[in-house]
């Protein structure tokens, strides 16, 4: 159970069918939203959907490239025509290439910035145009610690989280007077098949781990559903107060 009540609101979680953003579909739902699924891949879409029906939540899945502005348009209208408001977005939609500056190709760039920034801005304008005539709206989009810490490896990702932060602000000043708020989440390092790659099961990923953990104050890794109650509170009315701020979620790895 949650303390949360989101009855009558209707959330969209982009990348809803990865780790973290999954997650977050089940938290909304069992506040009482009703949850759009967004996804590439449909197929697992369909599943975290189906998954999220069986136990009682209204869910729906939507295939959607969130790089395409005719694609995030059409998903946008199809769920406001559908349940009849589009009250929550969560911006979790994002992909991961392990490169260095000098091996970071031009199409990797623009893949990444166009998944995370570029989707995460196209969303927020879609929603925003029903929002408005509301008075409500709760738009979170998911960065990252390295927005502040910037990666080695991982260039183009690092740049576009902290993209993503600049655009959340501006997003509140320009939504503020509509009465919608617009906040960060920035997690740090988390234990999903997106961190854990090619390491499967095993010494190679408990060594892994074990390293990314003596980083970490609390001393472990981030799990999914973390981030979660965060997620609730900003979706909430209690969150009506809160906009244009990067909230880290590290365990303290981060303290900015």
């Amino acid at each position: 159970m949650t303390r949360w009540d989101l009855a009558g609101k209707v959330a969209v979680v982009t990348g809803g069918a990865g780790a973290i953003g999954s997650a977050i579909c089940k938290g909304l739902g069992q506040a009482g939203a009703k949850v759009a699924v967004v996804d590439f891949n449909s197929g697992v879409a369909a599943k975290t959907a189906g998954d999220l029906a069986r136990a009682g939540i209204t869910a729906v899945s939507l295939a959607v490239d969130v790089a395409d502005e005719k694609s995030v348009r059409a998903a946008a209208a199809d769920i406001a025509g559908r349940w009849g408001s589009l009250d929550i977005v969560v911006n979790a939609a994002g992909n991961f290439i392990r490169s260095s500056l000098l091996e970071t190709t031009e199409e990797e760039w623009d893949r990444t910035v166009d998944t995370h920034l570029k989707g995460s801005f196209l969303w927020a304008r879609e929603a925003a145009a029903y929002m408005i005539p509301r008075r409500f709206g709760r738009i979170i989009n998911v960065s990252s610690e390295v927005a502040v810490t910037g990666g080695r490896y991982g260039i183009a990702y690092a740049a576009a989280k902290a993209g993503i932060i600049g655009l959340t602000r501006s997003l509140a000043r320009s939504l503020a007077p509509h009465a919608i708020t617009a906040n960060a989440l920035a997690p740090g390092t988390t234990d999903t098949p997106l961190w854990r790659g090619g390491l499967t099961e095993g010494p190679a990923l408990e060594e892994a781990r074990a390293a990314k953990s003596k980083g970490v104050p609390l001393g472990r890794l981030g799990d999914p559903e973390d981030f979660v109650g965060l997620v609730l509170l900003l979706s909430s009315e209690e969150g009506s107060y809160i906009t244009g701020q990067t909230i880290h979620v590290n365990g303290g790895a981060v303290m900015a």
